[in-house]
């Protein structure tokens, strides 16, 4: 996840699902009433909707509060197991 979420202009969204159906590798854009609707805590912030909107109703914005930046690789991949609850079966594994 990154420091960055996806948000919709309304008033510039003009429904036409590139965003949802195309570009959000995440499913974290959804149309409700011809309009797109990005739910954050899904999003990844990497712009691919907004780098394909038409009418450029999409952009990037900074999440508040920003995500915590691991200190080190070893962080991070612990950090990565234990969001896709992976990190029981990879500490077992690695007592092997």
């Amino acid at each position: 996840m990154s420091g960055f979420h996806a948000a919709v202009n309304s008033d510039s969204c003009n429904g036409c699902g590139v965003c949802a159906e195309e570009r959000c590798p995440v499913g974290a854009i959804a149309l409700q009433d011809d309009i797109a609707v990005v739910t954050p805590a899904k999003c990844i912030g990497c712009g691919l909707c907004v780098t394909a909107c038409p009418t450029e109703a999409l952009s990037l914005i900074r999440r508040e509060p920003p995500p915590e930046i691991p200190a080190t690789a070893q962080e991070m991949g612990m950090k990565v197991l234990t969001e896709k609850g992976k990190l029981e079966a990879f500490m077992l594994a690695s007592k092997r």
